[in-house]
């Protein structure tokens, strides 16, 4: 969906290198037909005219690898980058101020530091402030394939688009606004959910028409804030009233990390406990208490979610994808499906309809 009938204007120049208030009017050039570039001439004409501008896609070279970066507007304070690249050689990305923060969640690929140290590796998400003032920036490793969605946020999407008060902003984003001028990055707990919405923008190029991609965009992304939110939210609520201390928190966001990155693997909580520093008695009753699930409902969500995106996207047989999402035997996967959605993988696969039905979450 990458010919004229996609809503996104093909720009010439890289624009990853280009801040936020860059982007947004090379948007409103390239509809309003001030540009020169061929792109906008081919793109810009007839229905397009006066439209808002759904983005703006800039593919690789040929010399520099292949893939592309997308950049749409969704709202005056929330723009939202697409990335699917796997360039030669090493590539600096310059990251520019304009007094926003970010949402970056990395499915595949990572990042490095202008002195090549490690910072970021998939899956992982993390919060991002960029001062008005502020210049930096991060390495692409060539060679690697990078897929990455960022949420470009400005202070007015949480004050006035989603209506919360200064002080209802829970930390870390509170810590955002502070006034420091340095960048500051502030890693979070990656859930299978955050992970399932990241692929699904990703995914959403070649699955999703081209008339309904912007809304499919919009509703994806503020699911993604929506779910950082709740999680900054009741991090902070269980820390406030001091149910737990805040290290076991983290130990137990830990643990959900993991189970999001191994679901595959029969997993035991005596491991997990193990991995943490807790006894499993201790672990099972915190993983409750801070996420509202058990650890084998967690587990469980993990499976069955990835299980419905092979199923769509895959051609590998059921046994297959059972396998893949941590079941050697047909007959067990099967069943843990049907008891989940209320019907069969075979029959999902067929249909492309599921059935849920309401149970509480599996006893840990």
């Amino acid at each position: 969906m990458d010919d004229k009938t996609d809503l996104v204007f093909h720009h010439s120049a890289p624009a990853l290198n280009m801040v936020n208030e860059d982007i947004d009017r090379l948007m409103d050039e390239m509809v309003e037909g001030r540009t020169g570039s061929s792109a906008c001439k081919d793109n810009c004409s007839g229905f397009l005219k006066g439209r808002a501008a759904s983005g703006i896609r800039y593919y690789l070279s040929e010399q520099e690898g292949t893939g592309y970066h997308d950049f749409f507007r969704v709202s005056g304070s929330l723009t939202v980058s697409i990335t699917d690249v796997t360039y030669k050689n090493d590539t600096w990305v310059t990251v520019g101020g304009c007094d926003f923060f970010k949402i970056r969640l990395l499915v595949s690929g990572g990042m490095r530091g202008n002195k090549k140290e490690l910072l970021a590796t998939a899956p992982e998400i993390s919060l991002t402030v960029v001062p008005d003032n502020g210049l930096g920036g991060y390495f692409i490793a060539g060679g690697q394939n990078l897929r990455m969605v960022v949420l470009n946020c400005q202070r007015a999407l949480l004050t006035q688009e989603i209506g919360l008060a200064d002080d209802k902003i829970p930390p870390p984003m509170d810590n955002l606004f502070s006034g420091s001028t340095a960048l500051r990055i502030f890693p979070m707990r990656l859930s299978a959910a955050l992970m399932q919405a990241g692929r699904l923008l990703i995914d959403s190029r070649h699955r999703v028409h081209a008339a309904y991609r912007g809304a499919y965009l919009e509703a994806i992304a503020l699911q993604i804030l929506a779910l950082v939110l709740n999680d900054c939210h009741s991090i902070a609520y269980q820390t406030a009233d001091e149910i737990i201390a805040n290290k076991d928190v983290h130990k137990i966001l830990e643990v959900r990390d993991y189970i999001a990155r191994h679901f595959h693997r029969s997993l035991q909580v005596a491991e997990l406990a193990r991995l943490v520093g807790l006894n499993k008695t201790k672990l099972k009753t915190l993983f409750r208490i801070v996420l509202h699930e058990t650890v084998y409902g967690y587990l469980l969500r993990c499976r069955m979610e990835r299980a419905l995106e092979l199923l769509d996207s895959d051609e590998r047989g059921i046994a297959e994808v059972g396998y893949a999402v941590g079941y050697n035997y047909p007959a067990n996967f099967t069943s843990a499906f049907r008891r989940h959605y209320g019907v069969s993988p075979r029959r999902y696969r067929v249909s492309g309809d599921i059935e849920p039905i309401r149970r509480s979450n599996p006893s840990s």
